[in-house]
């Protein structure tokens, strides 16, 4: 079978490890990576030449600092899209102009607008776009959903879901990701993995109420502590406890945290 040759757009953390999953593939691979910074291009391009010599196979892919001279340079038939967010849109809509499949990360994007346009732009050049919603393809994530889909269970009705922390750290401190317009916040660009598993198994939502806030921090500008209520079009309703800035219980001088149950 022949492989699908692959080109990585952005050479991050993300990036690196999708292109290491493709290399994993039997019938795809990433032969062609780019990024404007040299740095992370060295560092990508070491790594998975690396991690393909330890799998008994020989992977150097071409290296670019401008992803539209690898799209015009390499016999592409697909790409992954792995930048922050606020990039996807455009990104998107230059694949989808190359005529490549694509696999983009989450979020899709940062307004429906350009949702919206990256799907229209894919649809008329009639190549494929897929969102990295990892959380439909994990094992446990996915036994619920079967267990609610069988029916075994009757209808759902209620779900709720809690990811809470301490904000981003390591490599994931990124200074795009302190404004809005360009993550999304924290419900988008961390909570689109909650928020489509509630979805992928209790349906569409029919209305959704949010309150949140900023807390603690000072170089943010999204709200970093959120409680969501969903309404979901089959007759559930759910709720999304989603936190930057806290575990269970947080007070102005110091919080809480229950873990199991007491006795009795």
């Amino acid at each position: 079978m022949d492989k699908v040759r692959v080109g990585l757009i952005s050479c991050g953390g993300m990036g690196t490890g999708l292109a290491k999953a493709c290399n994993e593939l039997d019938n795809a691979e990433v032969v062609a990576i780019a990024d404007i910074r040299q740095e992370a291009l060295d560092k990508c391009g070491k790594e998975l030449t690396e991690a393909a010599a330890k799998a008994g196979k020989t992977i150097k892919p071409t290296p670019y600092l401008n992803y539209e001279e690898m799209m015009a340079k390499e016999k592409l038939q697909a790409a992954i899209v792995a930048s922050p967010g606020f990039l996807h849109h455009g990104m998107v809509l230059k694949v989808a102009a190359a005529r490549l499949h694509c696999f983009c990360e989450k979020p899709m994007a940062i307004t429906v607008r350009d949702c919206n346009e990256m799907i229209a732009a894919c649809k008329k050049n009639k190549v494929k776009l897929m969102i990295g919603q990892v959380c439909r393809y994990h094992g446990i994530h996915s036994k619920v959903r079967d267990l609610v889909a069988s029916g075994e269970f009757g209808k759902p009705i209620c779900m709720v879901v809690r990811r809470l922390g301490g904000g981003f750290g390591g490599t994931y401190k990124q200074h795009w990701r302190n404004e809005m317009a360009k993550s999304g916040g924290f419900l988008m660009e961390v909570n689109a993995h909650e928020i489509d598993f509630m979805r992928f198994v209790c349906g569409d939502a029919a209305k959704v109420y949010a309150i949140g806030g900023i807390y603690g921090v000072t170089e943010i500008d999204w709200p970093n502590q959120n409680l969501v209520s969903i309404t979901f079009k089959g007759g559930a309703v759910g709720a999304l406890h989603s936190s930057a800035a806290s575990t269970i219980v947080a007070a102005t001088h110091g919080r809480a945290r229950l873990i199991g149950s007491p006795p009795g």
